[in-house]
């Protein structure tokens, strides 16, 4: 199995975490089905906020879904490999996470 980049550097600050290499996988495994299901439509997920905090939220990167005045102004706010950007419809507006604070897919 080939691996990203991206990937390599995902499992590389899992493990700095202590996971086990077996863990790392799994979760790395994990953000790239988020990542896959947030590309075709409404993904319900939760991850730890920085502050400690368990948001759960229901979010999209599909620009099919995402009402016209929210779509993106080529602003690049949460960029960078180690944030996941995605459009959440609670708030109707656009919020990041850390990608490695990832715990689950609802």
């Amino acid at each position: 199995m080939k691996i990203t980049t991206t990937q390599a550097e995902m499992l590389l600050k899992f493990n700095e975490q202590g996971l086990s290499i077996a863990d790392a996988v799994t979760k790395t495994n994990l953000l790239i089905e988020l990542s896959d299901r947030l590309k075709s439509g409404k993904v319900a997920f939760a991850y730890k906020k920085v502050n400690g905090e368990i948001r759960y939220a229901i979010g999209t990167t599909c620009l099919d879904i995402i009402p016209n005045q929210n779509l993106p102004k080529n602003e690049k706010h949460c960029n960078g490999n180690h944030n996941q950007r995605y459009f959440d419809f609670t708030c109707n507006d656009w919020r990041c996470f850390t990608k490695t604070n990832l715990l689950e897919i609802i």
